[in-house]
């Protein structure tokens, strides 16, 4: 007997043959002739842009439309600023703007450009993410004048003054102006004298709206639109509106004219297509609830089939890279069917397994799969790439239909939160180990940020994540909050914030202490390593935001003042030493800015070298997450 191995794609195929043959009904009006392209000035204004003045919102995908003023000067309006138009690529999906404020054709601008933004621009509507190569500039307003005669030559406009994010003014800037605005800007020029003309020239960003459709739409003669009733792009054309393209063929356009013939055609196709999806799916239903096909597959579900496909293309498209594939018989044997739990979280449960090599492993197995299984291929590919003795090493992945795990080496001492946190395990580590395990995990980081081909940032550094072999030799895990980025990216686009409370950067959560980057992951690490120096946490209490800030202001006293601050009356001249190093070295790690903090590979230097050569940092701003 032949095993059933189709039905999921047949029941994929079937039901988007009735969306295909439904959406040539589905659009009654045909609107050919209301969206061509035009000019606002010498701006070329086209899908998925439209001039809301002039054009309905069906030309235009949501959220990018143009306001053209009486002047001709196209305007954008991003989360909530409007933004001068400067130039559009089509091709590239690039647009660059520029703020009134500092636009030369601009009918706002003064003659000393006075009138400065409020507000810096942030991109949370998921429609743009900044061009990779950006970088920023911070102007500060009303700075007193003893700072405006030291600092005259980054005068630019009207009293701001400006500095690049790393530049070592900056910190002073901060302490003594009162307002500051983040401005994006491109390309590595940083001389003072040009900063007004690269404020002027503006940014770029990328829309996230796909024009791959468009194209083909308007190579076969038809004009771009989108229906937001039904969330779909749809191409007008002279005969009507289709899905994706016009009918290339001279005969095709007959089968879909007005005439009572076509519509006869038309609705006997979706008639035909809808009975053969309703016999189908009865069909399925049926099957799946005797349990005919309850062990070949899971529940099929259109969600999850989609989600399984685009996690299966990434997969594909790495080929021999990616890890050992397993099946969920497999998964069973190795676990003995889930026996032995090791932990549990949000993301599922933890087992012990036990390969048919001998070699013990653990067992991930996920839950839930967030999006479009974002989390399930960041972990899958992200630590694929790695192999390094301080991040752990996935040996193979399960992935059948919604079933989903990752197995792992096997790691005794478990994970390094209970040797933080609980009394009775904690006692047991000596500040010797303690201190290698804070190396091992710098060396780790520095690794994922400069090691690989590709830079790994983690997003999600804590004690949790952090675990231990035979030897406490630390590995980071967990990457499902992983991003991967060029390593020569400055600062990435993130959507969402992402992190552990306590753990995560000021800039994740507010982006006008900076860009998000790698120096993200050197907060977490700071504020990982003062909880490992300072043993003041408790597994089952959650710290307050107040004691912690309190906390860390206490300990600045007492380094400058060069007073005990050990929760160990009894330590060594030598655990002392290891202990002032670890907190010096995590508030350095956790200054408020990231242009304030080392990069993983200056701090595994600062932490591997003598401590005569650390001093006390500043004090960082407050900042409630």
């Amino acid at each position: 007997m032949k095993k059933l191995i189709c039905f999921p794609h047949m029941y994929s195929f079937t039901l988007t043959l009735f969306i295909k043959t439904s959406l040539f009904s589905a659009f009654p009006e045909n609107h050919f002739g209301d969206c061509i392209s035009t000019k606002c000035g010498d701006i070329n204004i086209s899908y998925p842009f439209h001039i809301s003045s002039q054009q309905k919102p069906y030309c235009g995908y949501p959220g990018l439309d143009v306001n053209c003023t009486i002047n001709n000067l196209p305007y954008l309006n991003i989360s909530g600023l409007n933004y001068v138009i400067k130039n559009i690529s089509y091709e590239e999906q690039i647009i660059q703007v520029v703020n009134p404020v500092f636009s030369e054709s601009s009918g706002n601008k003064s003659q000393c450009l006075g009138s400065l933004p409020s507000l810096n621009i942030t991109l949370n509507n998921g429609l743009y993410e900044f061009v990779t190569d950006q970088k920023q500039i911070f102007l500060f307003k009303n700075c007193p004048q003893s700072i405006l005669r030291q600092m005259s030559g980054n005068l630019v406009i009207c009293g701001a003054v400006a500095a690049y994010e790393d530049d070592a003014e900056v910190g002073v800037l901060r302490a003594n102006c009162n307002g500051m605005v983040s401005v994006p800007y491109e390309g590595d020029n940083k001389n003072v004298s040009d900063v007004k003309a690269m404020l002027e020239e503006g940014f770029s960003l990328k829309w996230i709206a796909s024009s791959r459709n468009c194209n083909g739409c308007r190579e076969s003669g038809g004009q771009c639109g989108y229906d937001q009733s039904n969330d779909e792009f749809i191409c007008f054309c002279s005969d009507q509106t289709h899905a994706y393209t016009c009918f290339p063929s001279p005969t095709a356009p007959t089968v879909m004219t007005n005439s009572r013939r076509s519509k006869s055609i038309i609705i006997a196709s979706v008639s035909g297509s809808l009975a053969l999806v309703i016999l189908v799916v009865v069909a399925l239903i049926i099957i799946t609830k005797k349990g005919l096909l309850a062990d070949k597959f899971p529940t099929l579900d259109i969600k999850s089939l989609k989600e399984n496909q685009n996690v299966e293309a990434f997969l594909k498209s790495y080929g021999s890279l990616a890890p050992k594939r397993y099946r969920y018989t497999d998964i069973k044997k190795i676990t003995k069917s889930f026996k032995e739990k090791l932990g549990e979280g949000g993301f599922g449960s933890v087992y012990k397994g036990k390969l048919e090599d001998g070699r013990f492993v653990a067992v991930k197995l996920l839950n839930k799969m967030k999006g479009n299984g974002e989390d399930f291929v960041n972990e899958v590919l992200s630590i694929s790439r790695t192999n390094h003795v301080n991040v752990v090493t996935l040996l193979g992945f399960c992935l059948e239909g919604n079933r989903r795990a990752l197995i792992y080496e096997y790691l005794v001492n478990g994970s390094l939160d209970k040797f933080i946190y609980d009394a009775q395990t904690r006692s047991s580590l000596k500040w010797e180990t303690l201190f290698k395990i804070a190396v091992g995990i710098a060396r780790g980081l520095d690794y994922l940020h400069r090691g690989c081909n590709t830079r790994i940032l983690h997003f999600d550094i804590k004690p949790q994540n952090v675990l231990l072999d035979e030897e406490f030799c630390p590995k980071i895990s967990d990457f499902g909050l992983a991003k991967l980025c060029s390593t020569k990216d400055s600062t990435i686009s993130m959507l969402e914030a992402r992190g552990t409370i306590g753990y995560i950067a000021p800039e994740v959560f507010y982006r006008n202490f900076g860009g998000v980057s790698h120096k993200s992951d050197v907060y977490s690490y700071g504020m990982m390593v003062l909880n490992m120096a300072c043993e003041r946490a408790s597994a089952s209490t959650e710290l307050q935001r107040s004691s912690e800030l309190y906390f860390t202001k206490w300990i600045l006293n007492r380094l400058e003042q060069r007073e005990e601050y050990a929760s160990q009356p009894t330590l060594s001249e030598e655990e002392k030493e290891i202990q002032r190093k670890m907190i010096l070295v995590s508030l350095w790690c956790i200054q408020t800015y990231p242009s304030s903090r080392p990069s993983m590979n200056k701090v595994l230097e600062m932490i591997e070298g003598p401590i005569e050569s650390l001093s006390v940092p500043p004090r960082a701003t407050t900042v409630y997450i």
